[in-house]
């Protein structure tokens, strides 16, 4: 749930969601909303949720290092 900044209301469904994927070391996977309080019809964005992501393995580099191309 999220409180009005000004009113103090709490507002429950979001009119829109978004997510974000900021980090490049710990990356982590931000949920943005965009929420319309109904006692004062005033529109705000708000972090609904925050959760971090694995590493992704490392890949290997093409072509392996033991082998040559001879062109």
């Amino acid at each position: 749930m999220v409180r009005c900044a000004v009113c103090g209301s709490e507002i429950e469904k979001p009119l829109k969601t978004w997510t974000v994927i900021v980090g490049k070391n710990r990356r982590t996977k931000i949920t943005f909303g965009t929420f319309l309080c109904e006692r004062c019809r005033r529109k705000f964005k708000a972090s609904i949720g925050k959760e971090p992501l694995k590493p992704e393995p490392k890949t290997k580099p093409y072509p392996p290092p033991f082998m040559t191309m001879y062109v």
